[in-house]
């Protein structure tokens, strides 16, 4: 054989093996990776709904609430990607692979993982570098990290092992053959041809080098599109682009928009982009815009991509959005013209619904005319195929309404959108929102958070709402509390001034009022197809049942009467008002026992409506006239406690008012009506001081001088007086609380590190240093008791205890003594040492807040639970769900006797990685532990706190820690 031949041999050698190694890549496990991508992405859009009254996501799967349910498939995926690039790493299929495992962690949300994948394969095969690296090397490749590539089996290890044995033999055999060539070219005098010096000819000729530069452009554009042919032929294109793309949009999720921004530009402006890239960056970065709620830089942006669109689905989705931003933008004709657009493309009828809701509302707005708007909608009413969408028209009248003035007919028309609601959560939300709201405004705060109750209950989680609803429940809590109050004592008292035949005249009235509206809420139900008793599709029973199987209140309370107590109390003495006391037995309702079933009814029996109306009209026993007008006081004691119920929540209403909710004229009525009411009250000389500063605020100083003027008159001595004559006495006042502060401090660090004598020294000589009523002497107290118990034993414990709930009721300290007496009732064993592990985690004492420390997840199983089976099904979770996190499982007991059977997951970055793995255990509650089977509840915990737990053992008091401060209470 001739060398001509041995080398032709060789080069078809080297083919070969190359077109195995790629074909090898893509096929084995490179395709199958990519099909489950696209289920997963297909899945993820299955799950989101969207809620066309607000902005609709341009991307349903970024949006979907659920991530986790994919997670088994992307985990497979993941795993597939990182044995091709472990066995065919020097295929061109890797950077594709490097691509779907950061897409995959991109679709699990684990965001920060994903960017360091595209940080990786964007700085490892840039196509433009002047040295691209080869795939895998270098220290920090994301090939050999352990987020990447999956452990292999000894069998594929050895494979591996020889592919890159033979690799290697072929590498040097090249080398060889190169040095070999170049040797001989060096010995017989070859050189290259000398190559023009462009740049000086360029430099010399201006528009040479113009032409120079657009001929490049054109070439590198061709390129690009040459590239993009031989793709949809089923070649082979870098991915370089494709990870810029999703490495900005990365990004945009970790809110680095400028960085994510910048990324898109020059992805746009680049000539030689493939297409699909450009349409898809441009839809990107409207999406960016749109995160920053920069609509007007976003809406050409998206028309750039819907003009460059050849995906139907998406085409109509971001015209639809593209309407949604006229619309924001108070261009009606322009909104209007997308929506028909819509309607005219859409084979979904829901948003083709949706877009003639949107039209209607738009021509209206555009004419400034609803008389058509309404009369459009009110023609969607009686069309039988809105029937489920009768709640989405409702609302939108209720819009109509609203931008016209009339308030009375939005709220009626929010009102029968919830009343025609079925089983659409989105639109129920944006209705009790929109009423919680209306409310808020008329200054209706009882009604405004019953609202906002509801549609907490009803908002998705993912909702960015959330939160200031939450601050809304929050803020209206006791402002809603203290006005139910007043107007429930108020009503009383109103009732106990009235004559016993009054009373029983207005009891008769509200019996007849609540039977009216049950037979109209009967009534209004059988209309909508929903009798009592009947469920349609998405309604809830009253009755949810719980991870232990307990009952909670649901977001809509059952309609059957034998779950309301009271209905079915009512039933029995309405039927023993008419019928009397009758046995359970055949015929009771004849009164001759003779008589057989066909015999007929005696005279006295006749089915007439006489007996029925004497019933429904008579006399209301007492018991029922308390039961409807509630516990009327009566004695001038019981009279004396509801004025002071009165009192003392007009006061602390005026404080809601002024500190909680910045409504300075609303504290000052209330205020200065407690003073006129009630002269001389318990509150009066704090009320003054709060006027005081509440008329300060509102820059009015003829009333601020009043106020300060009677509390130096009648109160000159106290704190308040002090603080108006002399301001700097509030520089000393706060200057004695930092001293007190510091005190209390030195006193219970003593206390931390066993020096249970000098803490208990420093907690009995408070009360002389500051005074018996400095307000940390609640404090004091419980100090003092805890170093008792450590130094006294358990009796001196437990009667100081019960010394601090005397001396100090309606405190917290009041409420921890109750609990460490409970604590302690009956294990001696927790003293003398048990009293250091009684503080309270309220406090930060036990428990500290570590946000960014690295985090446990802990499960707190019942008592007779059995341990290895819930330890199996949660092993069995985990390998579904988080197979590439490793997470290792340990057990354990706690409790004061070790009674309680505890599971440990290690370990998550930090609290909002823990938090995240429990929020996937809610949502995937069929795959996670048998609630049914075996009660627990689930916690996170860092590490640190983690070490206090196993010392104090006691799993009631983390997990109130944990409701406080990882659910908000």
């Amino acid at each position: 054989m001739t060398a001509c031949t041995t080398q032709k041999s060789r080069k078809e050698m080297s083919f070969m093996e190359k077109a195995f190694t790629n074909t090898n890549a893509r096929y084995n496990g490179y395709f199958n990776a990519k099909e489950l991508l696209k289920a997963s992405i297909v899945n993820l859009e299955d799950q989101h709904q969207d809620n066309y009254n607000q902005l609709l996501e341009m991307y349903k799967y970024v949006a979907a609430d659920n991530p986790q349910a994919v997670g088994p498939d992307l985990d497979i995926a993941m795993k597939k990607v990182s044995i091709v690039v472990n066995l065919y790493r020097r295929s061109k299929w890797t950077d594709d692979c490097y691509l779907l495992l950061g897409q995959a962690q991109f679709l699990r949300q684990d965001y920060e993982s994903a960017e360091s994948t595209f940080r990786y394969l964007v700085g490892e095969f840039d196509p433009n570098a002047t040295t691209t690296k080869k795939a895998g090397s270098g220290k920090g490749a994301a090939a050999q990290r352990s987020d990447a590539p999956a452990k292999l089996s000894a069998k594929e290890k050895q494979k591996l092992a020889k592919q890159r044995a033979k690799e290697r033999k072929k590498y040097n055999r090249q080398i060889q053959a190169n040095r070999k060539k170049a040797n001989k070219a060096k010995a017989k005098g070859k050189s290259a041809p000398d190559k023009p010096d462009t740049k000086t000819a360029q430099a010399q000729d201006p528009k040479a080098a113009e032409q120079a530069a657009a001929d490049a452009a054109k070439k590198a554009k061709e390129e690009a599109r040459q590239a993009l042919k031989e793709k949809k032929k089923g070649g082979h294109r870098p991915a370089f682009q494709d990870a810029e793309l999703w490495l900005a949009k990365t990004l945009i999720e970790r809110d680095n928009l400028d960085a994510a921004i910048r990324i898109l530009t020059k992805l746009i402006e680049n000539p030689t982009t493939f297409e699909d890239i450009r349409r898809e960056a441009a839809a990107a970065e409207s999406y960016a815009f749109i995160r920053r709620k920069n609509y007007e830089r976003a809406l050409p942006l998206l028309e750039q991509a819907i003009a460059a669109g050849n995906d139907k689905k998406e085409r109509i989705r971001f015209t639809y959005i593209a309407g949604q931003l006229h619309q924001k933008a108070d261009r009606h004709a322009q909104s209007v013209a997308a929506f028909e657009q819509v309607l005219k493309s859409t084979n979904d009828y829901e948003m083709a619904f949706n877009a003639r809701l949107n039209m209607a509302l738009g021509n209206a707005a555009a004419s400034g005319s609803a008389v058509a708007a309404r009369e459009s909608l009110e023609k969607m009413l009686k069309d039988i195929k809105n029937l489920e969408y009768k709640d989405q028209i409702y609302f939108a009248l209720a819009e109509i309404a609203l931008e016209s003035g009339d308030r009375e007919e939005g709220i009626r028309n929010l009102e029968l959108s919830l009343q025609h609601s079925r089983g659409n959560a989105t639109q129920k939300t944006e209705s009790y929102y929109t009423l919680a709201g209306l409310y808020f405004e008329a200054d209706d705060f009882v009604k405004a958070k019953s609202y906002y109750d509801s549609t907490i209950m009803a908002m998705p989680g993912s909702d960015p709402r959330v939160a200031q609803v939450k601050r809304m429940v929050e803020n209206l809590s006791d402002v809603a509390k203290y006005l139910t109050v007043i107007a429930e004592q108020d009503s009383l008292l109103k009732i106990s001034a009235m004559s016993p035949k009054e009373r029983a005249e207005m009891a008769a009235r509200v019996k007849a009022e609540r039977d009216e509206q049950r037979r109209a809420a009967a009534l209004a139900a059988a209309e909508a197809g929903n009798a009592p008793g009947k469920l349609v599709k998405g309604q809830e029973t009253g009755i949810r049942m719980q991870g232990d199987n307990r009952p909670s209140a649901s977001a809509s309370t059952s309609t059957f009467f034998a779950y309301n107590d009271r209905e079915v109390r009512q039933g029995q003495r309405d039927f023993q008002r008419k019928w009397g006391n009758r046995a359970l037995e055949d015929d009771w309702r004849r009164s001759a026992r003779g008589f057989s079933a066909g015999a007929g009814l005696a005279d006295n029996d006749a089915p007439g409506e006489s007996e029925e109306e004497s019933a429904s009209t008579g006399p209301l026993a007492e018991e029922e006239i308390k039961e409807l007008l509630g516990n009327i006081p009566i004695t001038p004691n019981e009279i004396a406690q509801a004025e002071l119920k009165i009192k003392e929540a007009m006061f602390k209403l005026g404080q809601q008012y002024r500190d909680r909710m910045q409504r300075l004229d609303k504290a000052a009525t209330i205020l200065e009506t407690l003073n006129q009411r009630f002269p001389s009250n318990n509150f009066e000389l704090e009320s003054w001081y709060l006027l005081y500063l509440v008329f300060t605020d509102l820059n009015n100083p003829a009333k601020a001088k009043e106020y300060a003027d009677k509390i130096l008159f009648k109160y000159p001595t106290s704190t308040y007086g002090k603080v108006i004559n002399d301001p700097a006495y509030v520089k000393e006042l706060t200057d004695e609380r930092r001293r007190l502060n510091q005190y209390y401090d030195q006193a219970y660090a003593a206390f931390q590190k066993g020096n249970y004598s000098f803490a208990f020294d420093q907690s009995q000589a408070a009360r002389e240093k500051f005074g018996a009523g400095n307000p940390l002497q609640p404090k004091f107290a419980l100090l003092s008791a805890m170093c008792t118990g450590n130094l006294q034993g358990k009796e001196a414990y437990v009667a100081s205890l019960n010394d601090v709930m005397a001396k100090y009721p309606n405190t917290p300290e009041h409420s921890r003594a109750r609990e460490m007496l409970r604590f302690i009732g009956g294990v001696s064993a927790s003293l003398p040492g048990g009293a250091q592990a009684a503080s309270s985690p309220s406090d930060g004492e036990l428990y500290k807040v570590e946000d960014d420390d690295l985090h446990y997840v802990i499960l707190f199983l019942d008592k007779s639970a059995p341990l290895d089976r819930a330890r199996v099904q949660l092993s069995d979770y985990n390998t579904k769900y988080h197979d590439l996190d490793k997470l290792r499982i340990a057990n354990m007991f706690l409790g004061q006797a070790n009674e309680i059977p505890v599971l440990v997951l290690r370990r998550f970055k930090d609290k909002k990685e823990a938090m995240r793995y429990i929020a996937g255990a809610q949502k995937n509650a069929k795959d996670f532990i048998d609630s049914s089977e075996i009660g627990f509840s689930i916690v996170a915990i860092s590490q640190n706190n983690y070490r206090g737990l196993i010392k104090d053992k006691r799993t009631d008091v983390y997990q109130e820690f944990f409701n406080m401060y990882y659910l908000g209470g």
